[in-house]
């Protein structure tokens, strides 16, 4: 019984020391609500930025789409976790994936493969890119709640917001001067893992436990 007592933390560490982990996969930030959809093209990309909540890997992000994506073209859109910088999406890319064709509806993003390490408290980007030419009907459209209409709405995602950059350098995505600004519809999905302050503080937790109990077996 004693024995069984130091086994299971051992394992638990080996498992998080090996890269692995001892935790479920858990839903930490996301921005339900919408009311529109904004428009991604090849001359207009979309980042939604949020704040982890979570220390750990990125295992998956959800996405919400108030239309058919790709409609219009053949080439795979390209989703990528970014940096900021005092808040603002930046050029640093943490991870990237791109996609094909869907329909309307949340869709899902594995970001298990070479995931990225959210610390929590820092802000991340979930850029949107597309091929999707603006002529004809280019129909990739990002859920987002713009606070539009009579009614002035509160800030639907207070820990992030929806930018946009056609070219020029990235810029929130507002519908006016008074309003709260747009967000697009996002989740995103962490799997835990302890920071090096809690993993240094449960290693001498362990070590105690284990010198204590080797001390009763040899007393000196």
């Amino acid at each position: 019984m004693k024995k069984s007592l130091l086994i299971v933390p051992v394992v638990v560490l080996i498992a998080v020391l090996a890269g692995g982990s001892a935790f479920a996969e858990m839903l930490d930030q996301f921005q339900l609500t919408q009311d529109a959809g904004i428009r991604v093209a090849s001359n207009r990309a979309l980042c939604q930025t949020f704040t982890a909540g979570l220390t750990g890997n990125l295992t998956k992000v959800s996405l919400q789409f108030s239309d058919n994506l790709l409609a219009d073209e053949a080439a795979p859109a390209t989703i990528s976790i970014l940096g900021t910088t005092l808040g603002l999406p930046n050029s640093t890319v943490l991870w990237t994936g791109s996609f094909s064709s869907l329909s309307p509806g949340w869709f899902d993003v594995n970001t298990s493969v070479g995931a990225t390490y959210l610390t929590a408290g820092t802000v991340y980007g979930i850029r949107l890119t597309s091929s999707d030419s603006t002529s004809g009907n280019p129909d990739d459209l990002w859920s987002a709640m713009t606070s539009t209409g009579a009614v002035i709405k509160t800030d639907s995602y207070v820990n992030g917001q929806l930018f946009q950059n056609t070219g020029s350098g990235w810029s929130a995505v507002t519908v006016g001067t008074s309003l709260p600004n747009a967000d697009a519809a996002f989740k995103t999905y962490v799997t835990p893992v302890p920071e090096p302050s809690t993993m240094a503080m449960f290693l001498i937790g362990l070590s105690a436990i284990i010198t204590r109990r080797l001390c009763r077996r040899h007393p000196f």
